[in-house]
């Protein structure tokens, strides 16, 4: 062997103990991306004939990496990469003159795809951690909820349940402190509740009134939740009486009930500032809170009547016996997906996988904040006369299938309407109809093991002693519903150890919404005699020609 076949063994040698060498520094888990490139870039040298005079700089996504001796100089070599659409560039700069060689540019060629590969794989697992991280906090989020949400029917008292419900939702978001306040009778001021100062000296006296102005206002006025990251340098920070606990950032979220702000939720003072994201939570446990104020306003009337006392804890108990059962479901749902994800998380190749059951998560999530909205609404259907008018019946359906439609896209679901006569029949009712058939076409797509989902409008007029109906009639290709279900489908009556499934509170909502139009609904076999090939529920809704 002469001279220059040993000095290029030698050199093959180095090559080889430095690509042994990078693939085991930049394999070693935990490393960050930034870790990873500055050991490429410790490691790059020991290849080269003379690494005291090599200096290498590495540029990924808009940061450069340097060695520690670097100095550009004209003497260059690169290789040049691309990994979702960012470059990824290496430059091997030398002091003194000299020609690269091709086996050279390969050997650096092979370091970038190493490189490139190591930090591909990093990129995955950031991915996936994040994605642990953001399925997390949805569980801790909706477990804040749930517990929020039994405080409504553990507390009688709104002061209880309101104080309860603003722990929970200040210790979700980080807020230190904050207060909850009633809008009083004239409407110009708020009554506070109670105050939190989060530990902070406060010396203003409680008994001062609270006017409604400045940001507050804000909330009031849009009945939105609004807030401000830098209070102490905001158009209102002289609004703040002398004594008062140094804002930092405050969010306000309005109390609404039936239409109109009836009180507030304050926070104030959290590390890093308040955000979006926080500003949803706040309206949701505002309207908790809301909901609360109105539970304690029925229980406290009922007290003057044994019946309706009855009829009130039944409600109060039929509500948290459904909701409980359903939302012990959605929780339990969300945690089962969270054990998968974490399952799948550990194989970087099962990303679809984790997908799957982050939309089972979001889907979930959605079933709850439903289910608060339809609890919300048959609470007020009890108590409030509904202001009735004359309503496009094919309007309100044709908005209803395409948002149903929308909703299920990637299913089958083939809805047809059949009318026999040819004009639009206006129907007695208001906005709450297109929630009957919301809950009616989802019910006739959810309950359905066809591939094919299929469901009949029928539309026709009728006239029944002097009076003037118009029949809609919605038959699907179903599992169907046994009579023994169908007797009491509708009935809100409380038996002790029953538990309404599957269906919830939507039959329920729109069997309410109906009798509030002094309609009719019922439910019949699609085919007569045989429950198990789909169902037909018909509606009959007065119409004034």
């Amino acid at each position: 062997m002469d001279l220059l076949e040993q000095q290029q063994l030698k050199q093959k040698i180095k090559e080889l103990n430095c690509l042994y060498n990078l693939s085991t520094a930049i394999s070693e888990k935990g490393l960050t991306i930034e870790e990873i490139i500055n050991r490429t870039i410790t490691i790059i040298p020991t290849a080269c004939l003379e690494p005291n005079l090599v200096s290498v700089r590495i540029s990924w996504n808009g940061d450069s990496f340097q060695s520690k001796n670097f100095r550009e100089t004209k003497w260059r070599m690169e290789s040049l990469t691309m990994i979702e659409k960012k470059e990824l560039r290496i430059e091997l700069f030398h002091e003194e003159q000299r020609l690269y060689l091709p086996e050279e540019q390969s050997f650096l060629n092979e370091i970038s795809q190493r490189l490139k590969m190591s930090i591909e794989n990093r990129l995955v697992v950031e991915n996936l951690e994040n994605t642990l991280e953001r399925s997390k906090r949805h569980e801790i989020e909706m477990n804040s909820l749930l517990e929020a949400t039994k405080f409504i029917f553990k507390y009688s008292r709104f002061n209880d349940a309101a104080r309860a419900i603003f722990d929970s939702c200040k210790k979700l978001i980080g807020a230190a402190s904050g207060y909850v306040a009633l809008l009083s009778e004239d409407g110009k001021q708020n009554e506070l509740l109670f105050l939190d100062s989060g530990g902070l000296e406060c010396t203003v006296d409680p008994t001062l009134p609270m006017p409604i102005r400045g940001l507050r206002a804000e909330a009031y006025k849009t009945a939105k939740a609004v807030y401000h990251n830098d209070f102490m340098n905001s158009k209102w920070q002289h609004l703040i009486p002398e004594g008062h606990v140094i804002l930092n950032n405050v969010l306000f979220a309005p109390l609404n009930l039936e239409g109109k702000t009836i009180g507030i939720m304050g926070l104030a003072n959290k590390k890093g500032g308040f955000t979006v994201k926080d500003l949803q939570l706040a309206s949701a446990f505002s309207e908790l809170a809301a909901i609360s104020l109105y539970n304690s306003k029925i229980l406290e009337s009922l007290k003057q009547s044994e019946k309706n006392y009855y009829q009130a804890y039944n409600k109060s108990e039929l509500l948290k016996n459904i909701f409980m059962h359903d939302m012990n479901n959605i929780i339990q749902n969300i945690k089962s997906s969270m054990e998968l994800i974490e399952y799948f998380g550990k194989n970087e190749k099962l990303g679809k996988e984790i997908k799957k059951y982050l939309e089972i998560i979001d889907d979930q999530i959605n079933r709850g904040m439903k289910l608060v909205t339809n609890i919300r609404k048959i609470s007020l259907l009890e108590d409030r006369k509904q202001e009735l008018y004359l309503i496009n019946l094919n309007g309100i359906l044709e908005k209803t299938i395409d948002y149903v439609k929308n909703s299920y896209v990637e299913q089958q679901v083939f809805i047809e309407v059949r009318k026999k006569e040819l004009d639009c029949p206006k129907v007695l009712a208001n906005e709450l109809l297109s929630d009957v058939f919301e809950n009616l076409l989802i019910n006739a797509i959810k309950y359905n093991e066809n591939t094919r989902k299929e469901i009949i409008i029928n539309i026709e007029r009728k006239k029944e002693k002097n009076q003037s109906w118009v029949i809609v009639e919605i038959i699907d290709n179903g599992m169907g519903i046994p009579d023994e279900i169908k007797a009491i489908l509708f009935k809100e009556e409380v038996k002790r150890g029953y538990h309404r499934k599957g269906l919830g509170l939507g039959l329920i909502l729109v069997k309410k919404i109906i009798d509030s139009y002094n309609g009719k609904i019922w439910i019949e076999d699609r085919f007569r005699g045989d429950h198990s090939k789909g169902s037909k529920f018909v509606l009959m809704l007065n119409s004034y020609d």
